[in-house]
């Protein structure tokens, strides 16, 4: 769920193998924030903050140190604010834990050594998930889900919640519009209305070109004569004013 609303990618918040230049998030690269005043990670209002923000060190796009926020939902079960403020309080009962423990670190219950959450784990359980929902209801087998899927499954919450591009791209920190890979266009969705709207205005009038119009109407054949007319008459108004204006300033100069 943290993931989720953060529209991160795998190695942000999962052990994966082989190096990475994104650097995975860390206990003190979050921050919970009620009003303007900063919470503690021990305080015991953590959950009842308004947002939770969240610093990316280092990314693939090269970005380094960008904090993004988000705030706290109505829905307890899909409240980013909750889940890390869950996040958070399990990394403190970890013995040694400090600013630089990272999200996935967990402890066996056995000898409490440290153990790390993977994206095999992730897939597993999206899978599993998926599985139980079952392909009837979302249109997808559990095959079709990776650790991406939560990344771009961000991006199509945010298309379909009618947010304009710049938003998206700030919230799962594209630098273009590159999440338009993530849309998927058979999502029914995304035409749901379509229909109904298409058919709103069934009656419409094309405006005629004026050239055209002209040559076909004998009302605008009697306007143009008038307009003629009326230039007609005002032209040797305004000639006649240019010419007494000119003799005026002669005058005047000559007055000198």
């Amino acid at each position: 769920m943290c993931a989720f609303f953060f529209a991160c990618r795998s190695c942000e918040y999962l052990k994966v193998k082989g190096p990475r230049r994104t650097k995975t998030i860390t206990k003190g690269d979050i921050r919970f924030r009620k009003g303007r005043t900063v919470l503690p990670h021990d305080s015991p209002d953590l959950h009842l903050a308004d947002n939770v923000a969240v610093r990316f060190r280092d990314q693939k796009n090269r970005i380094k140190g960008a904090w993004r926020t988000v705030w706290a939902t109505s829905d307890l079960d899909a409240n980013p604010v909750i889940s890390f403020a869950r996040v958070i309080r399990r990394i403190l009962l970890l013995p040694g834990s400090t600013d630089e423990t990272f999200l996935y670190n967990y402890t066996a219950t056995s000898n409490r050594a440290f153990l790390a959450i993977t994206d095999a784990n992730m897939i597993t359980a999206l899978r599993a998930a998926v599985t139980i929902i079952g392909p009837a209801e979302l249109g997808y087998e559990a095959a079709d889900v990776g650790t991406h899927s939560i990344r771009s499954g961000a991006a199509m919450a945010l298309v379909l919640s009618g947010h304009e591009a710049w938003r998206i791209m700030l919230t799962g920190r594209w630098q273009s519009k590159a999440f338009l890979v993530y849309i998927r266009e058979q999502i029914q969705e995304f035409s749901k209305g379509v229909s109904e709207r298409m058919i709103s205005n069934p009656d419409f009038y094309h405006v005629p070109d004026i050239d055209a119009w002209a040559t076909n109407t004998g009302t605008t054949r009697r306007l143009r004569i008038s307009m003629q007319i009326l230039s007609m008459a005002v032209t040797p108004i305004c000639r006649g004013s240019h010419s007494f204006a000119k003799q005026r300033s002669l005058e005047s100069e000559s007055s000198y």
